[in-house]
């Protein structure tokens, strides 16, 4: 009986405790307070306890412009940038800082910035174009403090292949006679967003380069036609070769290259040019003369033997009869009178009248190296014709002397 007893008050005094307890702790802070208070606000602020957070205002990012970048069509290997415009549209400062960024994308110029209400700053990407995959996309992650925008992706994406468009694709000339210009007209069309700064096109071989010329106008808009044509271009340039008359036989096979004149470090874009030109004299020789070049190879000798080769120059009777083969020079100058070349009288042969030339460097001559592989490395012999159109004939000498 005593022991049921004794349960019994422990309980109650138990109860009671834990009572007190939360008594004590729920009136913890506002020890002094008594009475009732309509205005809890005031009471608040009169004791120090903090009203709730306002939540009203925030920051807010928004990408002008939008967060994807379509750069359209450049060349593998080439590289582009491009400045997303973060702007804080929100009424609370957020901070704005990079997180990442795929391997072949990478941020320049930017860590973090803090954008006030209605501030604004550019995030830039910078991106190498690398891989045989023809489309390219690259991502950047953003943080910002922003509520509900942790991050903010931002993505480039666009095409690799040809960067620039030709039409037609190259210049074909076949067998012309050259006793009169030839114009050839054409259009460039870019696939970069990047505008072109082309000012300037020249031919790569400089055997031909003082007889063909290449005139470009000022960049354009496309048409609407060209646009049907070209959807992907973004600009257009318009171009006009000509081919001066009395260029000589040769075989082309080069490029004219579109440049920017002022800045040798941008790629140039290349128009393959092609064919043949033939004149009214036609040089006949053996296996030591390039017909394409027009390079007769003297060959290597000491000075005290000198060296000697002979060729034919036929001229068609029937087109052009008052034609007339005679030496005029040699280039350069260092070598007149070193040099002999000798033109005899021609002898006809159906409806062609054919000279003997022979060219030769006597013994005696000091050594000298005209053996290289350009036409600069060689010497000059240039014959007159007595044509209008085709008044002047060349050959190109290559030779070695020695001691």
């Amino acid at each position: 009986m005593k022991s049921i007893v004794f349960a019994i008050l422990t309980s109650l005094l138990a109860g009671y405790g834990l009572a007190s307890y939360f008594e004590a702790n729920r009136n913890k802070g506002l020890t002094h307070v008594v009475g009732n208070f309509e205005d809890m606000d005031a009471t608040l602020a009169r004791f120090h306890v903090s009203s709730p957070v306002d939540t009203t205002k925030a920051g807010k990012i928004e990408v002008i412009g939008g967060s994807e970048y379509n750069f359209g069509t450049m060349k593998i290997g080439g590289k582009g940038k491009h400045a997303f415009l973060f702007k804080n549209v929100g009424d609370a400062p957020a901070d704005v800082w990079f997180i990442r960024s795929s391997c072949k994308c990478t941020v320049g110029r930017f860590q973090r910035a803090t954008l006030g209400p209605g501030d604004e700053t550019e995030v830039e990407l910078e991106w190498v174009l690398e891989g045989a995959a023809p489309e390219f996309a690259q991502t950047a992650t953003i943080g910002t403090t922003a509520p509900l925008q942790e991050e903010i992706g931002l993505t480039i994406r666009g095409k690799i292949g040809q960067s620039h468009v030709f039409d037609p694709p190259g210049i074909l000339i076949a067998d012309k006679i050259s006793t009169e210009d030839l114009v050839f007209e054409g259009k460039v069309y870019c696939l970069e967003q990047t505008p072109m700064t082309f000012d300037d096109a020249v031919v790569a071989n400089s055997v031909v380069s003082d007889k063909i010329f290449c005139a470009i106008n000022e960049i354009r808009a496309l048409t609407p036609e060209e646009s049907m044509l070209y959807p992907e271009a973004k600009s257009v340039l318009e171009y006009k070769v000509t081919v001066q008359k009395g260029i000589g036989a040769t075989s082309l096979n080069t490029n004219i290259v579109f440049r920017n004149s002022r800045n040798n470090n941008e790629e140039p874009a290349l128009l393959p040019i092609s064919g043949r030109i033939v004149t009214p004299v036609r040089i006949i020789a053996g296996s030591d003369y390039s017909e394409d070049r027009k390079v007769l190879r003297l060959g290597i000798a000491r000075s005290s033997e000198g060296l000697k080769k002979s060729l034919l120059m036929a001229v068609s009777t029937k087109e052009f009869p008052d034609a007339e083969i005679s030496f005029k020079e040699i280039q350069p100058q260092e070598f007149a009178g070193k040099i002999n070349v000798t033109v005899g009288n021609p002898t006809i042969r159906g409806t062609s009248k054919i000279y003997p030339v022979t060219i030769e460097i006597p013994p005696g001559i000091e050594p000298v190296e005209r053996n290289g592989s350009s036409s600069k490395d060689f010497a000059q012999v240039v014959f007159n014709t007595r044509m209008e159109n085709s008044p002047t004939e060349m050959v190109f000498i290559q030779f070695r002397i020695t001691e």
